[in-house]
Order: structure tokens, then C-alpha cells, then sequence
């Protein structure tokens, strides 16, 4: 689908949500949405992004890493491998994944497969968000990954831009909340594997006894008093996720280029049919 045609479809079911459904306008935007931006991005880039995983192998262990986590049969599974490739390749790559899809995701590596460390963690899961926020905060889990930081890759995250080492300063870096934007955040974060190791040791040395809470608000409460996370407008310009317009002096600044973002599209409700089309145009372009 190209760019321009998208973004039409996204600003009509946008405006159409706002009128006729407005108490679950979140979750509708999120489900509606998504398959417009991503099959937008695989028209643009994926014939860019398939000739660099012929030749892209990632190393088995590194400084940096990513930690990508899915128990489901994905239909975004194969655009964000070669995107996570192409953003970060000499990141090791780590895949916790179920029984249910672990035959799939060897099948989309292909010979490629044992230079990925894959993980079948999730095994006959009733509840798979209770097993996610579990598996975030085991301690066990990050001693597993022999790095110095990790990035957490969903399937509704995509990289606009190649990894910078800007990004890998800090205990942890994630995408801050509209609703609270003094929280470090989450979703899309990247963390310092020992100082995981050292707060849920402490915090939450039983990983047989379910996260009481949502994983990223878990590790909040802990790294707003014992680590480190980058300023507020160094974050939100880096890593987007609901903070999308700075309210500057001047006037409104849209915030437009990222090196990467989760699920954007669930809050974009706000914006002019003006904004909406200036913020979509960048974001659905990948700086390859």
C-alpha cells in the first residue's frame, strides 16, 4: 500500500472511531491501524530490507542485544526480523517464543537459524501477558543473555533508524507515557542486563510467584530510585510510543523522528488532518 494511500485509510478510520466508538477508541486504533502501517512499510522497504538479510548473519553473543519475545503465529514476525536486522546487526539476538510458533520462526530463519539464540519459554500458557510480565522480571531469564544491554522487540515495534550509541547509556531507556510522562516508561526498552539481574534478585527473587503488577511498572518503581534513565526530552525524542507533541514556547512541535516506536498509531487520534498527514509522512518512512 503506498505511504500517501495509507495514511488516508488511517486518518478515516481514525475520525470514524472518534464519532462512533469513542470509549474504546485505544484498542480499536491499535487493531484497525497496524496493518496499514506495516504493509505501508513492507511496500516501501521490503525489497531493501530482504537483499541485507541475505547476507546478515548476527552474532551469537554481544555488547548489545536484542530480546525479541512472541508466543503467537505473527503476521508482523518477518517484517520486524529483517527491520531489527537491518536497525542492529552486530546485536546478538535472543527469541523467547511458545511451542505454538517455534516451528514457524525457524522456518522464516531458515540457514540463519543457529546464529539466533532461541528460547521455547512459553509452554501451554492460559494467560500469555501474565506469562510476559513474568518472564520480564525473572532474574533467571536475564542472566540467560550474555550482554551488557538488551533491547525488548515486540511485534508492534518498528526502527526508523540504525542504532546509535546514544541509546545505551543508561540502567534503562523506554518509551514514555503521555499519562505519565515522569515514569521511565516501557514497551519498547532497553535495559542494562546486570542491573536487572541486581534489582529482581532483590525485588523479586521468587519467579515461581506471578509479577503482582505490569512489568514495566514493576521495574519503575525500582529504577526511579536505584538506577539511571535518560532526561525526559532526550527520551521522548529518541523512543515514541503516546508523547508525540512538545507544547514549546513557539507553540505545538510534533515529534517526528525517532529511531524507533511502538504502536504510535493507537494515539495519533489527536492531531489535524494536517499534523496527522506531516506526523505519518516521517514516521512511515525507514531511513535505510
Amino acid at each position: 500500500m503506498e505511504k500517501e494511500k495509507a495514511i488516508c485509510g488511517m486518518w478515516h478510520i481514525t475520525q470514524n472511531e472518534l464519532r462512533e466508538n469513542p470509549p474504546k477508541i485505544l484498542s480499536n486504533l491499535r487493531n484497525k491501524l497496524e496493518p496499514f502501517v506495516f504493509n505501508s512499510l513492507e511496500q516501501s522497504y521490503g525489497n531493501k530490507l530482504t537483499e541485507f538479510w541475505k547476507t546478515y548473519l548476527p552474532p551469537k553473543k554481544a555488547k548489545r542485544a536484542f530480546m525479541l519475545t512472541e508466543s503467537r503465529i505473527h503476521p508482523n514476525m518477518w517484517f520486524v526480523l529483517r527491520n531489527m536486522a537491518w536497525a542492529g546487526p552486530d546485536m546478538a539476538v535472543y527469541i523467547f517464543c511458545s511451542d505454538y510458533n517455534y516451528d514457524y520462526i525457524i522456518n522464516l530463519l531458515g540457514d540463519k537459524a543457529t546464529h539466533f539464540n532461541i528460547i521455547n519459554i512459553y509452554k501451554n500458557t492460559t494467560s500469555p501477558y501474565q506469562a510476559y510480565h513474568n518472564l520480564f522480571t525473572n532474574w533467571k531469564m536475564w542472566e540467560s543473555i550474555e550482554a551488557e544491554h538488551a533491547m525488548l522487540v515486540q511485534m508492534d515495534i518498528y526502527f526508523r533508524k540504525r542504532l546509535d550509541d546514544c541509546l545505551f547509556k543508561y540502567d534503562y531507556y523506554a518509551c514514555r507515557w503521555a499519562w505519565k510522562p515522569e515514569e521511565p516508561g516501557g514497551a519498547l526498552t532497553i535495559c542494562r542486563v546486570s542491573k536487572m539481574i541486581e534489582i529482581l534478585k532483590e525485588h523479586r527473587p521468587n519467579f515461581d510467584i506471578d509479577c503482582p503488577i505490569p512489568s514495566d511498572e514493576f521495574i519503575n518503581q525500582i529504577i526511579k530510585i536505584n538506577g539511571t534513565y535518560p532526561p525526559l526530552m532526550e527520551n521522548i525524542e529518541n523512543l515514541m510510543e503516546s508523547l508525540q507533541v512538545l507544547n514549546m514556547p513557539e507553540g505545538k512541535r510534533l515529534i517526528i523522528d525517532p529511531y524507533a516506536v511502538h504502536q504510535p498509531w493507537t494515539f495519533s487520534y489527536t492531531f489535524s488532518q494536517e499534523e496527522f498527514r506531516i506526523f505519518w509522512r516521517e514516521l512511515l518512512t525507514i531511513r535505510i
